[in-house]
């Protein structure tokens, strides 16, 4: 009878142990398309180029890496025309740098020397064209608006502004202003005396200023690019996106879950951010069911089946998310909110769905993606 019931009990441990869940965090690399601030209606996207400034620059080769994701390029009198101002390329000053060097006990065994300087180039985009930006849904102040209404009353009832129209021709043609400067450093190797770091530095400062001027005309179309999509149209962004994985090998559903970690992370790889995301929102289908079906399979109010659960609604929300389903994001929130277990995570996934929701609703788009041409 007492081997029996040691028997049992070791049966018992074992499968308590068996459903013992530890679940880990696990990023993802997963790549979207920030959209541009402004918005601006499909057929009306085209854009235009001018290069001026400096004329030790090639205005036609910097003119021809300028590009705007999304948009039609024409010559002249686009619906967004760019300014790229190269302004010049400067001469940094050097500058001598040194370090003491110490044993372990403290003891000063010497000196290193090396000289530095940097070089930069300056340069300006103005972007002229129509302003219509995007803006996060926040609730606004009364206090603040109050001020406003006073500000603005004050500003009808002024009788020496009876009549005159006060608005700029920023007002009618919004332009925009980045600064497309860069700077390229230089420094010498380390020496053990100030004089042969400076002859290295003699021997070697042309040809780095010469490296430095045909690296930033180069890129200082790149540079006005980035403002330009900042802008109107879509920049490239990769998130290194946290979901959770089952750590508990013996626990019956960690095989299934780590598949279908793995194949989240499969297919997550093949996202572009120029790219339609159908097909990828068509693969997922199978994952999203699974991680549905563990969602409503562990369901018992434990420590271990709770957190097999969250960590499912977790992955749930977060595919919702990059696949630009922000209404599924939001329904996964309030679920964790209404079940009142890792609330946090819950409430973070409602705001960050009507966030996305609100963005998507603004642009007109059905998701964070454009389709290259």
């Amino acid at each position: 009878m007492k081997h029996a019931l040691i028997l049992c009990l070791t049966f018992l441990s074992t499968l308590v142990f068996a459903q013992k869940v530890d679940i880990d965090n696990h990023n993802i690399k997963v790549e979207y398309a920030e959209i541009g601030a402004n918005y601006v209606e499909e057929d009306n996207k085209t854009y235009s180029v001018e290069v001026i400034g400096d004329s030790r620059f090639s205005h036609d080769i910097i003119s021809e890496t300028v590009s705007l994701n999304g948009w039609e390029r024409v010559e002249a009198d686009g619906l967004v025309h760019a300014i790229v101002d190269v302004q010049g390329f400067s001469r940094g000053k050097s500058k001598l740098e040194k370090k003491v060097l110490k044993n372990r006990s403290g003891k000063v065994t010497g000196t290193e020397y090396w000289v530095v300087k940097s070089d930069y180039g300056k340069g300006q985009l103005t972007l002229y064209g129509p302003k219509n930006e995007y803006k996060k849904p926040e609730k606004k102040k009364k206090k603040k608006k109050k001020k406003k209404e006073k500000k603005e009353k004050t500003k009808k009832d002024n009788p020496f502004l009876a009549g005159v129209n006060t608005e700029t021709s920023d007002d009618a043609e919004a332009s925009k202003v980045w600064n497309i400067g860069n700077s390229y450093e230089y420094a010498t190797a380390r020496n053990r005396s100030s004089k042969n770091a400076y002859k290295e530095f003699e021997a070697n400062e042309e040809i780095a200023y010469d490296n430095a001027f045909n690296k930033y005309h180069e890129n200082v179309g790149i540079f006005a690019s980035n403002g330009l999509n900042a802008s109107y149209g879509y920049q490239k962004k990769v998130d290194n996106a946290r979901f959770k994985r089952l750590d508990s090998e013996k626990h019956p559903e960690f095989e299934m879950f780590e598949n279908a970690v793995q194949a989240m992370k499969a297919i997550f790889a093949t996202k572009k951010y120029d790219e339609d995301i159908s097909e990828l929102r068509n693969n997922m289908a199978p994952i999203i069911d699974y991680f549905i079906s563990v969602k409503m399979k562990y369901k018992k109010d434990d420590k271990h089946p709770k957190r097999l659960k969250a960590a499912a609604m977790y992955n749930l929300a977060q595919i919702y998310y990059f696949l630009d389903q922000p209404d599924k994001m939001i329904e996964i929130g309030n679920e964790y909110i209404r079940w009142d277990h890792d609330k946090g995570d819950g409430e973070d996934f409602v705001k960050k769905g009507e966030e996305l929701k609100h963005l998507l609703s603004f642009h007109n788009a059905d998701g964070r993606y454009f389709i290259r041409e």
